[in-house]
């Protein structure tokens, strides 16, 4: 990985093209890097998971707990 040169501040992946979100303090990864097909399906998957602690069903940490 190298530092990060597009306007967002992320990691990208010279050999792939795949990025990954920096720390605004420090500019470290905020997770792995992911090329398009992935960040696709964790978008998704967030799309579903989040609705639980965003209607209120269980505060974000309960169900991050739980994922965990």
């Amino acid at each position: 990985m190298r530092k990060p040169k597009d306007p967002w501040g992320r990691w990208v992946c010279p050999n792939c093209g795949a990025t990954v979100g920096s720390h605004a303090a420090g500019g470290e990864p905020l997770g792995t890097a992911a090329g398009p097909a992935l960040r696709t399906l964790r978008n998704q998957a967030h799309g579903v998971f989040d609705r639980a602690w965003r209607e209120g069903r269980k505060s974000r940490g309960e169900c991050y707990r739980w994922l965990a």
